[in-house]
């Protein structure tokens, strides 16, 4: 493996890597949910179904420590195994789920949903690009590496 996409804390100290995005989170709610007026709070978060990102084997998100740090009191969660899925399966509940921004105002556009700002603090979504030092002047790397951030930078803001 030549290079990997990955949070910062995945990566490993002793090889190269650099910023490939860092976006903010948003809760999605159903466009439909009436337990949820003009204004998402902290009481909606504690009490509310969440549907919460889970990638195999047990790993802390930012969502699963904002659930644990507020005494969430809202039931099992839904777990999802990526973020494409956590607008599918808040569209028509009473669930809400914390998503990348660009991914919320995208699924906003083909499912009945509302996005709030967090009502507390959330760590930003942060992504890198990290490769072995041993190729750190690899032209297919250069080109790969360049080949994302150009990618990034046609997200929409």
């Amino acid at each position: 493996i030549s290079l990997l996409v990955l949070p910062p804390f995945r990566a490993h100290n002793e090889h190269p890597s650099e910023l490939l995005f860092e976006e903010p989170f948003v809760f999605a709610v159903a466009a439909g949910n009436k337990k949820v007026g003009k204004k998402l709070t902290v009481e909606h978060l504690r009490r509310l179904p969440h549907v919460v990102l889970r990638f195999g084997a047990y790993t802390e998100t930012p969502h699963t420590k904002l659930l644990r740090d507020i005494g969430y009191d809202g039931g099992i969660p839904v777990y999802a195994s990526n973020f494409e899925v956590l607008p599918d399966f808040v569209a028509d509940t009473d669930r809400i789920a914390l998503v990348p921004r660009t991914l919320a105002k995208a699924a906003a556009k083909r499912l009945p949903l509302r996005l709030f700002d967090p009502p507390v603090p959330v760590p930003n979504l942060v992504e890198l690009i990290q490769w072995h030092s041993s190729v750190d002047d690899d032209p297919a790397v250069l080109w790969v590496r360049r080949l994302l951030h150009e990618a990034v930078a046609k997200l929409p803001a």
